[in-house]
């Protein structure tokens, strides 16, 4: 059985939601794989629930971007029972920095072809078992000397960390939606 984490705000467009349930989601049937389709409504939803599950899947597959994707393996990460499991990354989100390094991604952004292309061999390298080792980043919030509350959980980042203020611009981007393709330059 394989669970694909879907963080519903990531696939927003309507276009790669399509993508997904035509193109990726065939190919994991094809190969055997009985797919329940998981949608994240909030922050912290995929790490919550993959620290929460009773039995890990054969492997876990996130649909969206970085962000789902540091979510989904720091829930694994906390787990009580240490028990892990392979994880497949279809690139759903607006950023896809480990999609980008294994599956050559950029071409996504280029044309529809290319985003399907990408798609399928995302899908395909899950069913293949392809397996590549990547760095994982520990984020742990240190307590004051003063605090008395029990410290807070780390938190795991996959792929690139960003904080401050050019992180915060970046995701205000979407406020500006009604620019179209100017918002990036807003």
């Amino acid at each position: 059985m394989a669970f694909v984490i879907r963080f519903a705000k990531a696939v927003r467009n309507n276009w790669k939601k399509s993508t997904f349930h035509n193109y990726c989601e065939p190919i994991l049937h094809l190969a055997g794989f009985e797919v329940d389709v998981v949608k994240t409504d909030s922050e912290g939803h995929a790490r919550r629930y993959v620290e929460e599950l009773a039995n890990l899947p054969d492997a876990l597959i996130v649909g969206g971007g970085d962000g789902t994707l540091s979510e989904a393996v720091s829930g694994m990460k906390r787990r009580q029972d240490g028990a892990q499991c392979p994880i497949g990354v279809l690139p759903l989100g607006r950023t896809n920095t480990l999609a980008v390094k294994l599956f050559s991604a950029e071409g996504a952004k280029n044309s529809d072809l290319e985003n399907v292309r990408t798609m399928a061999n995302a899908a395909y390298a899950v069913i293949a078992g392809k397996k590549e080792k990547t760095d994982v980043m520990r984020i742990e919030v240190l307590p004051s000397v003063a605090d008395e509350s029990p410290p807070e959980k780390p938190v795991y980042a996959v792929g690139a960390l960003q904080w401050g203020a050019f992180r915060d611009i970046l995701a205000l981007r979407d406020k500006y939606w009604y620019t179209a393709s100017l918002r990036d330059y807003t």
